[in-house]
């Protein structure tokens, strides 16, 4: 079953997280086409926030799976976003690309 007021507190967290979800999109965009761009460290917590989120959304909108289930998965997927900023914020600072 859905919970549609977990399901609009991960769309509010989305739109808190936004302008950080397009920053971060931009320069993993950039990062693929071989470009060499920085990124605040703010805007790369916000945008993982953001990607946190939308993960979050997605997972409630299962409508077959149990709210343990639910849970669950939703902290496996944080977790391994949470473990990709630490990496990102590393390899950034290393090159001296985070601001």
């Amino acid at each position: 079953m859905i919970d549609y007021d977990k399901l609009n507190e991960h769309l509010l967290e989305m739109a808190k997280n936004a302008d950080g979800g397009i920053k971060l999109s931009a320069f993993m965009v950039d990062q693929f086409l071989g470009g060499y761009q920085k990124i605040s460290e703010k805007s790369l917590h916000e945008g993982i926030e953001y990607a946190i989120a939308k993960q979050k959304k997605e997972v409630e909108r299962m409508p077959y799976v149990s709210k343990e289930q639910k849970e669950a998965e939703k902290n496996r997927r944080e977790l391994i976003l949470k473990l990709c900023e630490e990496q990102m914020k590393t390899f950034l600072k290393n090159q001296n690309r985070l601001l």
